[in-house]
């Protein structure tokens, strides 16, 4: 089985491909960001990791009060990095944009086929 924290440690070399790989997804969130419609924005990040693409952006783009984000991840290690994360980022505690509530990003440990099932789809629907 894979060390998934040992491996989000690649992220912190400049030089990796995964700190690479980050950059491009981080310049993607952003340019999703400049170009969504006006109004409250949900940003969805499942396998999230360590919620380093989400919390290297929202903290400093100018769309980040439109934004509503939730992260998924099973690793509970990696999970717990990621909340770190959003808190360091100053993530607030709200429950969510839209009707005067205050944009967050929340964290939820689970894993993507649980969320599959509770969506009403499997692998095998799926196809």
């Amino acid at each position: 089985m894979r060390d998934w924290v040992a491996w989000h440690e690649l992220y912190d070399d400049p030089s990796s491909v995964l700190s690479g790989r980050l950059r491009l997804v981080q310049a993607q969130l952003e340019d999703a960001l400049d170009h969504a419609p006006a109004g409250p924005i949900r940003l969805l990040s499942l396998c999230a990791g360590q919620g380093r693409d989400v919390t290297g952006v929202l903290p400093t783009h100018p769309r980040r009060d439109d934004v509503s984000a939730v992260l998924i991840e099973a690793n509970a290690e990696n999970a717990e990095t990621a909340r770190r994360n959003a808190a360091a980022a100053g993530a607030p505690a709200g429950r969510g944009a839209g009707g005067g509530r205050e944009p967050a990003q929340r964290l939820r440990r689970r894993t993507a086929s649980r969320i599959a099932r509770r969506a009403g789809t499997t692998r095998r629907q799926r196809g």
